[in-house]
Order: C-alpha cells, then structure tokens, then sequence
C-alpha cells in the first residue's frame, strides 16, 4: 500500500507543468553557473572554487556547484513537501483518506516517499545542467579536465539527498500537524536562517568543527575537510566520506528521523464528522413567538468614486490586520529583529576591532540582516494576500460583490505596503536597543528617518509591486514564489555577469555608502532619480497587475486577456501614457548622466 501511495503522489506531480518548470530552471542554474565558473564569461568574477589551478570539471568543484544551486530549492522543497499532505485539507478530502482501508504509517509513509521522489526527480536537473555546462566549446580549455561519473553522483549521496531527507521531514511535519502552508514557509526561513549563522560561525577557526556540525546542509564539514587541500588534491580527490562530515550527516539524518517520528506519534488519522444539531421539540416550536411580516427598507445603493475610497480604506484595514495578527507573521518578525539585534552587536565576529554604535553602523549591520526576513515577507505574504479568498473558497462570494477591481488589488497591495513600514520601523527599535545596550546615546534620529523611510521603505514598495505582479500573472501560489526566488537569485547572478545597469535591474537602486563626515555625498541625488525612475515604473506594473487581476472563475489566459481589453478604460490609457512618458523621461535623464555624461 506505502508504494500505491508513494506512485499516485509521484505520477500525480509529474502530470504537472509546475515540476516541469522546476526541473528545467535547475537545469539552466547549474548550466548557468558551470558557464560563469570556467570562464564561457570573461567579465563574470563568480567563483566556486575554480580560482587558480582548480578545474571546473573537478570533483570539489562539481560539489561546490551542485549542492549551492540546489540550495536555493528550499522553497521548492517546502511547496512539495508540505503539499503532500496539505492538499487533502485544501481539497476537503480528508475524509475520504481517513476513512480508507490503509493505515496511519502507509499514509503518512506513502506521501512522505512520494514527495522525496519528486524532488530527486527535480534536483536531478542540477548535475545534468551541469554535465552540459561543461561540454560546451564557449568554456575556457584551460579551465576543462577530465571528468568522473562519480564527480556528479558524490555530491547527491553525500550532501543533496540528505538535505532533501531532513527538509523534506520538517516541511512535511509543519504541513502535517499545522495543516497550514504557512508554517512551512516560515520554517523555510528559519532553515535558511540557520544556514546563514553556521557559515557566520564559520569565520571562527577556533569553533570550526562546532561550525561544521551545526551547520544542517553540511556546506561548512566540507570547508572543514578541505581548507587545506592542494590545488592537486581538489582537481582529482573524491569528497572523504569521513570524520565531521560523516558525523553530521549522521545527526542530522538522526534528527530528521527523529522529526518524521514526532510526526507520526502527533499526527491524528481519524476523521470527525460535525455535530449534528439537535432538532428542537414540536411542543417548543409551538410555542415559538410568530415573527410578524414587516416591509423591508428600500436600499438604495450607490457606487462614487467617494464610496471606492472609503471601502478601500476598510478593506485595506481588513487585510492589513489579517496579516499582521498571524502568529507566524509574528514568529518571522521576531526572529528577524533577533538576527537584527545579533548583526547590529557583531557577535558574529568577535575578532573584529570594536566600535561605537553609531547609527549608520546599526543600519549597515543590524538592517542588512534584517532584509533577509523582508524579502521572504514580501514573498510569502504577496501570495497570501493574492491567494486569500480562493484558499478559503470565499472568491465566488467575494467576486461577485459590487466592488471595483482597483479597490480589490489596491487594499491588498497597500496593505502589504503597510507591513513595510511595519518592519522598518522594527529595525530602528532593534538598533535603539543595541545603542541602548552599549551605553550610547547619541541617536541619530534623522539619519534612522531618511535611511529607512526614504531609501529602503520606497525600495520595498517596490519590490511590494513586483511580487504582486508576480503572483497575479503566474497565477499560482508555490510557483509564484518560486519565480520571486529566481528574481532574488538574478539580483545576485546578473552583476556577476556584468549586467551591473541599475536601468534595467527591475526595482534595484544603487549600492549608496554614507559618511559621518559628509553624509551620504555624492550618493544622494543619484539614489533620488533611480528611486523615481522605479517608483514611475512600479506605478506603470501597478496598472497592468490591476488589468490582469484574477476576478471570477475564467482563469485562462484567453480569457484573461479578452478580460483586459474590455478592461481599459479612458483613465487606464492615461495613466499608462502619462506614467510610461515620464518614466522614458527620468530614465533618458538617467542614461544621458551615466553613459554620455559621465561613461
């Protein structure tokens, strides 16, 4: 019975464009990168581990790829995972596997398979992508050696599959015992979190091994193996299976284990049908009061533009409040300001030669640590909110309400935008409290003000529109965020490859440097016209997501985009020319400074 399960739950996935789409964007990843690590790029400075004498074709090169492009596939991981069981409560059909003739441990053990199986399928992708990587004439022939089966298939037994077993464990325990998407996602934070602080404690070489051992993807036990391997030894040695990479494989496959226990002992396989109402007696129905018939109001309904506002301010309030009570949303932001507070103090880097806490410093520190958590809040909760009537199967009610469109997107847009501001402030408490904690108290107060609301805040919004266009145009909640993934994971790819123009780095404003001595110098005008070249284009996407925006049960593309002409009204073209010619304006403004004036 566990293997009828695990092959229904794996072909089921395989009928769907989704697992497609992941297995071919882990492909062009590990294409992508093997190109820019052997040189196919002259400009491209990404290094994994081919610096030197180390060949791209080497087994600790080919480790190093392989398991950092498959690290990006938490999220991936957590759609599939916690989808394997989740989807049942989404499709109220709990009952109907509850009461079937299996047992407990052949479900969970059947989903739990089923979901791992699809993700070797996915994950697969990478060392393919990377074994054509290197057979392409663009790379350096420098750069190319001999190649070894086993240089592909190590780096999946020793690092990815027990990766995949652990992630998979948690996510399904989440989804399992929460019967929630969301926990799922926050705890992929978290997990990404925890990577992040095991490579910060790696820094330290007197806690190395500690480093290695805490670290759950097993990244730092093969720094720890072979920091002081020869260029010889990384070109042609194979990845001992041994010492403190072996041990922590073996503790963390031990506390998968023993996490996917927990969740068998917790997780209840029984089904309750509600409580039926009782009927009351015909005695006490007789001597029921008679409602006696009166003439209902006449209503008299009217739709101003007036009207539109006020219900966009409630229904902003509405969503802005859901969001905000949600206890994972509080979990995220707690444990952002943490690693806020942990960044801004240095404790990290205890070598470093200590300093005031002078505001920039906490804004440098404590705020870049906290952009981690407002990405993945963007992300998440983009969807939620685009997703929030169809998951709770309310949009046929909503729908057909004689509510504007633009009200619909708009409070949910602003409502996100709302939490932004949320969470900048969060970061200035977190660096009063370290200024605090420190003794010092020369507050900046004007410098927190127009770093955070005038530079970071307007990024964010941004990057608010971004998702929700996103999201909007996919259509699909986990493969929205997978695609919000890959637009993080471009930020990061495209400068390598020098594609540095901030002109077409969708939302991405120049990199600014602040000074006690003279402020933010040089810096600040150009950040201004880069803030309203993306600011007049996020308004240009913002339009479009509303034209595109998901009302009603039609959801193909036809008729979405019939959908769209019927939609453009006199208004819709002004404000797309109006917004489309002054966003041509500053950005020929931008280009004559940055490529005629000043090359």
């Amino acid at each position: 019975m566990v293997t009828s399960i695990l092959a229904f739950e794996f072909f089921r996935r395989l009928r769907r464009i989704s697992t497609y789409v992941y297995f071919l964007v882990f492909l062009g990843l590990g294409f992508l990168f093997v190109l820019m690590s052997g040189g196919a790029f002259p400009s491209a400075t990404i290094d994994f581990g081919t610096g030197g004498k180390v060949l791209v074709t080497s087994p600790f090169a080919l480790n190093v790829i392989i398991t950092y492009v498959s690290f990006f596939g938490v999220i991936v991981t957590a759609a599939l995972a916690g989808q394997a069981t989740y989807q049942d409560v989404d499709n109220n059909c709990t009952s109907f596997f509850y009461t079937a003739p299996i047992t407990k441990f052949q479900y969970l053990a059947g989903r739990f398979l089923g979901a791992l199986a699809v993700q070797l399928f996915v994950f697969s992708s990478v060392g393919l992508g990377a074994w054509v990587g290197t057979r392409m004439p663009w790379l350096d022939p420098v750069r190319v050696g001999p190649q070894s089966v086993l240089a592909y298939l190590q780096p999946y037994f020793a690092l990815v599959i027990p990766n995949l077993i652990l992630t998979t464990a948690i996510f399904f325990a989440l989804a399992a015992l929460g019967r929630k998407m969301l926990p799922v996602y926050a705890g992929s934070v978290v997990m990404l979190i925890g990577y992040f602080v095991a490579n910060q404690l790696s820094t330290d070489l007197t806690v190395s091994k500690f480093a290695a051992m805490v670290d759950p993807f097993g990244g730092n036990a093969v720094s720890h193996l072979t920091q002081y391997w020869t260029p010889f030894q990384r070109n042609l040695q194979l990845m001992p299976f041994t010492g403190v990479l072996l041990w922590n494989r073996v503790l963390w496959l031990a506390i998968g284990a023993a996490i996917l226990g927990l969740t068998y002992v917790r997780f209840s396989f029984t089904y309750a049908p509600g409580k039926a109402s009782r009927r009351p007696e015909p005695e006490l129905l007789e001597r029921l009061p008679v409602a006696m018939a009166k003439a209902l109001p006449v209503v008299h309904p009217t739709f101003t533009v007036p009207d539109s506002f006020r219900e966009l301010v409630s229904l902003t309030r509405l969503q802005f409040t859901e969001t905000v009570r949600n206890v994972f949303f509080a979990v995220l932001v707690l444990a952002g300001a943490l690693m806020d507070i942990l960044s801004a103090t240095g404790v990290n880097t205890p070598f470093s030669t200590p300093v005031y806490p002078v505001t920039w410093r906490m804004l440098e520190l404590g705020g870049g640590g906290f952009s981690l958590f407002v990405l993945a809040i963007v992300t998440f909760y983009s969807g939620e909110l685009v997703w929030r009537e169809r998951d709770a199967q309310f949009n046929q009610i909503m729908d057909p309400l004689p509510v504007r469109r633009w009200v619909l997107f708009a409070s949910k847009l602003f409502a996100l935008m709302l939490v932004q501001v949320l969470l900048v402030l969060m970061v200035m408490v977190c660096g009063l409290i370290v200024q605090l904690t420190h003794g010092y108290h020369q507050f900046q107060f004007g410098l927190y003000c127009t770093d955070l609301f005038t530079n970071r805040l307007v990024t964010f919004w941004i990057l608010c529109v971004i998702a929700m266009l996103v999201h909007t145009i996919v259509n699909h909640k986990y493969l929205g965020h997978f695609v919000m993934v890959l637009y993080f994971v471009a930020g990061i790819v495209l400068p390598q490859m020098n594609f540095q123009d901030y002109l077409y780095r969708l939302g991405m404003p120049p990199t600014v440097i602040y000074s006690d001595m003279n402020g933010y110098g040089p810096y600040a005008a150009p950040l201004f016209w880069f803030h309203l070249y993306w600011g007049i284009g996020a308004v240009l996407l913002a339009i479009v997501t509303n034209l595109l925006w998901v009302r009603g049960m039609e959801t193909g593309w036809r008729n979405r985009f019939k959908l769209v002409r019927e939609r453009i009204t006199n208004p819709t073209r002004a404000g797309l020319a109006i917004a489309g010619l002054l966003f041509v304006a500053v950005g020929g403004f931008i280009y004559y400074n940055t490529h005629i004036l000043n090359p």
